[in-house]
Protein backbone atom coordinates (compact mmCIF):
# COMPACT_ATOMS: atom_id res chain seq x y z
CA UNK A 1 0.00 0.00 0.00
CA UNK A 2 2.66 2.46 1.00
CA UNK A 3 4.31 1.37 -2.51
CA UNK A 4 1.29 2.25 -4.29
CA UNK A 5 0.74 5.73 -2.30
CA UNK A 6 4.92 6.35 -3.45
CA UNK A 7 4.29 5.47 -6.92
CA UNK A 8 1.48 7.73 -7.19
CA UNK A 9 2.94 10.63 -5.69
CA UNK A 10 6.13 10.16 -8.03
CA UNK A 11 3.82 10.22 -11.01
CA UNK A 12 2.08 13.81 -9.34
CA UNK A 13 5.36 15.49 -9.37
CA UNK A 14 6.59 14.04 -12.28
CA UNK A 15 3.00 15.56 -14.22
CA UNK A 16 3.50 18.94 -12.23
CA UNK A 17 7.11 19.20 -13.88
CA UNK A 18 6.06 18.22 -17.01
CA UNK A 19 3.08 21.07 -17.58
CA UNK A 20 5.27 24.05 -16.82
CA UNK A 21 8.01 22.49 -19.49
CA UNK A 22 5.34 21.93 -22.18
CA UNK A 23 3.93 25.33 -21.76
CA UNK A 24 7.91 27.07 -22.01
CA UNK A 25 8.49 24.75 -25.63
CA UNK A 26 5.03 25.84 -26.53
CA UNK A 27 6.07 29.54 -26.17
CA UNK A 28 9.10 29.21 -27.86
CA UNK A 29 7.69 27.64 -30.62
CA UNK A 30 5.35 30.43 -31.07
CA UNK A 31 7.96 32.85 -30.98
CA UNK A 32 10.00 30.70 -33.87
CA UNK A 33 6.16 30.94 -35.48
CA UNK A 34 6.00 35.01 -35.32
CA UNK A 35 9.54 34.84 -36.69
CA UNK A 36 9.04 32.10 -39.50
CA UNK A 37 5.91 33.93 -41.03
CA UNK A 38 7.44 37.41 -41.08
CA UNK A 39 10.84 35.91 -43.00
CA UNK A 40 8.22 34.14 -45.16
CA UNK A 41 6.33 37.81 -45.76
CA UNK A 42 9.63 39.55 -46.49
CA UNK A 43 10.68 36.80 -48.89
CA UNK A 44 7.59 37.08 -50.96
CA UNK A 45 7.61 40.20 -50.78
CA UNK A 46 10.98 41.12 -51.79
CA UNK A 47 10.68 38.23 -54.72
CA UNK A 48 7.49 39.94 -55.67
CA UNK A 49 9.27 43.60 -55.79
CA UNK A 50 10.20 45.24 -58.44
CA UNK A 51 13.87 44.68 -60.09
CA UNK A 52 15.93 47.74 -58.56
CA UNK A 53 14.56 46.93 -54.83
CA UNK A 54 15.60 43.31 -55.23
CA UNK A 55 18.75 44.75 -56.66
CA UNK A 56 19.32 46.93 -54.13
CA UNK A 57 18.40 44.29 -51.23
CA UNK A 58 21.14 42.23 -53.47
CA UNK A 59 24.37 45.00 -53.67
CA UNK A 60 23.89 46.87 -50.50
CA UNK A 61 21.98 44.80 -48.06
CA UNK A 62 22.51 41.56 -48.33
CA UNK A 63 26.89 41.73 -48.17
CA UNK A 64 26.15 43.49 -44.43
CA UNK A 65 23.53 40.44 -42.97
CA UNK A 66 25.48 37.62 -44.22
CA UNK A 67 28.58 38.75 -41.88
CA UNK A 68 26.15 39.66 -39.03
CA UNK A 69 23.97 36.70 -39.05
CA UNK A 70 26.94 33.73 -39.45
CA UNK A 71 28.60 35.88 -36.01
CA UNK A 72 25.11 35.98 -34.44
CA UNK A 73 24.61 32.09 -35.10
CA UNK A 74 27.82 31.19 -34.00
CA UNK A 75 27.51 33.14 -30.68
CA UNK A 76 24.25 31.48 -30.13
CA UNK A 77 25.90 27.92 -31.01
CA UNK A 78 28.81 28.40 -28.88
CA UNK A 79 26.57 29.58 -26.22
CA UNK A 80 24.38 26.77 -26.51
CA UNK A 81 27.46 24.43 -26.50
CA UNK A 82 28.93 26.18 -23.07
CA UNK A 83 25.09 26.06 -21.16
CA UNK A 84 25.05 22.22 -22.33
CA UNK A 85 28.77 21.70 -20.96
CA UNK A 86 28.13 23.29 -17.75
CA UNK A 87 24.61 21.85 -17.25
CA UNK A 88 23.05 25.08 -17.05
CA UNK A 89 19.45 24.19 -16.51
CA UNK A 90 17.44 26.18 -19.84
CA UNK A 91 14.03 24.36 -19.27
CA UNK A 92 12.76 27.94 -17.06
CA UNK A 93 14.05 30.19 -20.59
CA UNK A 94 11.55 31.00 -23.25
CA UNK A 95 14.56 32.87 -25.08
CA UNK A 96 17.17 29.83 -24.63
CA UNK A 97 20.13 29.77 -26.48
CA UNK A 98 18.92 26.45 -28.95
CA UNK A 99 16.38 29.06 -29.65
CA UNK A 100 18.48 32.18 -30.66
CA UNK A 101 20.88 29.49 -32.60
CA UNK A 102 17.52 28.23 -34.57
CA UNK A 103 16.01 32.09 -35.20
CA UNK A 104 19.52 33.06 -36.08
CA UNK A 105 20.33 30.11 -38.26
CA UNK A 106 17.19 30.26 -40.32
CA UNK A 107 17.64 34.54 -41.49
CA UNK A 108 21.29 33.53 -42.04
CA UNK A 109 19.86 30.14 -44.42
CA UNK A 110 17.45 32.43 -46.17
CA UNK A 111 19.86 35.73 -46.74
CA UNK A 112 22.41 32.80 -47.83
CA UNK A 113 20.11 31.12 -50.14
CA UNK A 114 17.96 33.86 -51.81
CA UNK A 115 19.81 34.72 -54.90
CA UNK A 116 20.42 30.86 -56.00
CA UNK A 117 16.64 29.55 -55.35
CA UNK A 118 13.16 30.24 -57.07
CA UNK A 119 10.55 31.36 -54.32
CA UNK A 120 9.07 27.97 -53.78
CA UNK A 121 12.22 26.40 -53.21
CA UNK A 122 13.53 28.87 -51.02
CA UNK A 123 10.01 28.45 -48.71
CA UNK A 124 9.76 24.89 -49.14
CA UNK A 125 14.01 24.71 -47.77
CA UNK A 126 12.36 27.25 -44.81
CA UNK A 127 9.41 25.40 -44.19
CA UNK A 128 11.32 21.99 -43.98
CA UNK A 129 13.94 23.51 -40.92
CA UNK A 130 10.85 25.04 -39.77
CA UNK A 131 9.70 21.24 -39.23
CA UNK A 132 12.48 20.17 -37.28
CA UNK A 133 12.73 22.96 -35.00
CA UNK A 134 8.82 22.05 -33.95
CA UNK A 135 9.52 18.51 -33.95
CA UNK A 136 13.03 18.50 -31.65
CA UNK A 137 10.20 20.72 -29.02
CA UNK A 138 7.48 18.85 -29.46
CA UNK A 139 7.91 15.31 -30.18
CA UNK A 140 10.09 12.63 -28.48
CA UNK A 141 13.70 12.57 -28.88
CA UNK A 142 13.74 9.46 -30.11
CA UNK A 143 11.62 11.00 -33.34
CA UNK A 144 13.47 13.59 -34.31
CA UNK A 145 16.98 12.40 -35.75
CA UNK A 146 14.70 10.03 -37.92
CA UNK A 147 13.04 13.13 -39.05
CA UNK A 148 16.29 14.88 -40.22
CA UNK A 149 16.89 11.97 -41.79
CA UNK A 150 13.76 12.07 -43.61
CA UNK A 151 13.37 16.00 -44.38
CA UNK A 152 17.15 16.46 -45.56
CA UNK A 153 16.57 13.63 -47.63
CA UNK A 154 13.75 14.44 -49.29
CA UNK A 155 15.38 17.70 -49.94
CA UNK A 156 18.54 16.03 -51.39
CA UNK A 157 16.12 13.64 -53.70
CA UNK A 158 14.16 17.16 -54.41
CA UNK A 159 17.38 19.16 -55.53
CA UNK A 160 18.30 15.98 -57.82
CA UNK A 161 20.25 17.79 -61.19
CA UNK A 162 19.20 21.38 -60.25
CA UNK A 163 21.02 23.32 -62.75
CA UNK A 164 22.44 20.42 -64.41
CA UNK A 165 26.20 19.54 -64.12
CA UNK A 166 27.99 17.50 -61.81
CA UNK A 167 27.26 19.81 -58.93
CA UNK A 168 23.45 18.79 -59.39
CA UNK A 169 24.63 14.81 -59.18
CA UNK A 170 27.31 15.08 -56.57
CA UNK A 171 25.89 17.20 -54.11
CA UNK A 172 22.63 15.32 -53.59
CA UNK A 173 24.38 12.53 -53.40
CA UNK A 174 26.11 13.44 -51.24
CA UNK A 175 23.82 14.74 -48.70
CA UNK A 176 21.63 11.39 -49.39
CA UNK A 177 24.29 9.28 -48.37
CA UNK A 178 24.84 11.01 -45.08
CA UNK A 179 21.43 10.78 -44.21
CA UNK A 180 21.79 6.66 -45.27
CA UNK A 181 24.63 6.54 -43.06
CA UNK A 182 22.99 8.22 -39.67
CA UNK A 183 19.74 6.38 -40.97
CA UNK A 184 22.55 2.77 -40.38
CA UNK A 185 23.93 4.17 -37.16
CA UNK A 186 20.43 4.46 -35.65
CA UNK A 187 19.46 0.67 -36.90
CA UNK A 188 22.44 -0.85 -36.13
CA UNK A 189 24.01 0.69 -33.47
CA UNK A 190 21.25 2.73 -31.50
CA UNK A 191 23.56 2.22 -28.07
CA UNK A 192 26.31 3.84 -29.58
CA UNK A 193 27.07 7.32 -29.04
CA UNK A 194 26.37 8.72 -32.12
CA UNK A 195 22.98 6.98 -31.87
CA UNK A 196 22.17 7.72 -28.71
CA UNK A 197 22.35 11.47 -29.76
CA UNK A 198 20.44 10.95 -32.55
CA UNK A 199 17.47 9.82 -30.05
CA UNK A 200 18.01 5.76 -31.69
CA UNK A 201 15.38 3.24 -30.39
CA UNK A 202 15.47 -0.35 -30.36
CA UNK A 203 12.00 -0.77 -30.61
CA UNK A 204 11.60 2.05 -33.42
CA UNK A 205 13.11 0.27 -36.58
CA UNK A 206 10.59 0.08 -38.56
CA UNK A 207 10.39 3.58 -39.71
CA UNK A 208 14.33 3.76 -40.37
CA UNK A 209 14.05 0.85 -42.51
CA UNK A 210 11.07 2.78 -44.96
CA UNK A 211 13.32 5.59 -44.80
CA UNK A 212 16.54 4.18 -45.67
CA UNK A 213 14.70 1.96 -48.50
CA UNK A 214 13.26 5.17 -50.22
CA UNK A 215 16.32 6.83 -50.21
CA UNK A 216 18.16 4.33 -51.27
CA UNK A 217 15.28 3.97 -54.26
CA UNK A 218 15.28 7.44 -54.97
CA UNK A 219 19.16 7.64 -55.63
CA UNK A 220 18.71 4.91 -58.09
CA UNK A 221 15.97 6.69 -59.89
CA UNK A 222 17.96 9.95 -59.69
CA UNK A 223 20.77 8.63 -61.80
CA UNK A 224 18.50 6.36 -64.47
CA UNK A 225 15.24 7.94 -64.50
CA UNK A 226 15.30 11.70 -63.18
CA UNK A 227 12.15 12.06 -64.52
CA UNK A 228 10.43 10.43 -61.66
CA UNK A 229 12.30 11.42 -58.79
CA UNK A 230 9.20 13.78 -58.16
CA UNK A 231 7.16 10.86 -57.13
CA UNK A 232 9.97 9.24 -54.84
CA UNK A 233 10.03 12.41 -52.80
CA UNK A 234 6.04 12.33 -52.62
CA UNK A 235 6.71 8.58 -51.37
CA UNK A 236 9.09 9.66 -48.43
CA UNK A 237 6.83 12.29 -47.46
CA UNK A 238 3.84 10.21 -47.38
CA UNK A 239 5.76 7.54 -45.11
CA UNK A 240 7.01 10.37 -42.88
CA UNK A 241 3.54 12.16 -42.35
CA UNK A 242 2.26 8.20 -41.51
CA UNK A 243 4.62 7.98 -39.05
CA UNK A 244 4.32 11.44 -37.76
CA UNK A 245 0.97 10.79 -37.15
CA UNK A 246 1.72 7.29 -35.56
CA UNK A 247 3.70 9.57 -33.18
CA UNK A 248 1.33 12.22 -32.51
CA UNK A 249 -1.71 9.59 -31.56
CA UNK A 250 0.77 8.09 -28.99
CA UNK A 251 1.53 11.17 -27.61
CA UNK A 252 -2.31 11.90 -26.92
Amino acid sequence: MEMIVLSNAKRKVTAENRGPKKDINGNRVATFFVVLVLVVIAVMSLKGSYISTELAFYNYVRPVLLPVLALATAAAAALWIIRRQKKMDERGMVLSASLMTCISGELLLVVLLYPFLSTTRLLVSLLGCALLFFIYYLYPRTFFGYSVCTVLGALALSSFRMGGGVLGLVLPTALAAVMLVLLAVMLFAPASRLGCALGADEDEKLPLIVTAALLLAGLVVGFVMPSLIFYAVVLLAASFLVFAIIHTLRMI
